[in-house]
């Protein structure tokens, strides 16, 4: 056999995703050569489920729901906290799940129902309640 005979090297590609919940998940792909030599490439990929919507924060430093945190968040969504009188309290272009219960200025909020609106990067509108609690 000469190098002319030499079959091109083959690859079979395998590739399993394991999505148990929203967020980074990784993708993993076999790729076998004909001389059985094998290689594994890592993708991190992104799922993102259905939105889900807290009502209740209670930022008082124990890490058990002390920020507001909106599941499956996607990039670039936006939130307006708005108090019972109409006014903005907080707002956020590019949520990241970080609203404590505090205002724009950082000023600590008080104990009460606040409405939350809520708008994806899609344009897609929600609104919701959540009771902050101190």
């Amino acid at each position: 056999m000469d190098a002319n005979d030499a079959a091109a090297p083959t690859s079979k590609a395998n590739a399993n995703v394991i999505a148990n919940q929203s967020g980074l998940d990784n993708l993993k792909k076999s790729i076998t050569c004909i001389v059985d030599m094998i290689d594994t490439i890592t993708y991190n990929v992104v799922v993102y489920d259905e939105l889900t919507f807290p009502n209740v924060i209670t930022p008082n430093g124990d890490l058990s729901n002390d920020y507001l945190e909106i599941e499956a968040l996607k990039p670039n969504s936006e939130i307006s906290i708005v108090n019972r009188w109409g006014n903005v309290v907080y707002k956020s272009t590019n949520y990241q799940n970080d609203w404590d219960g505090k205002d724009q200025q950082g000023v600590d909020l008080k104990e009460g129902v606040y409405t939350v609106i809520f708008i994806t990067s899609e344009n897609k509108r929600a609104h919701f309640y959540v009771h902050l609690i101190r």
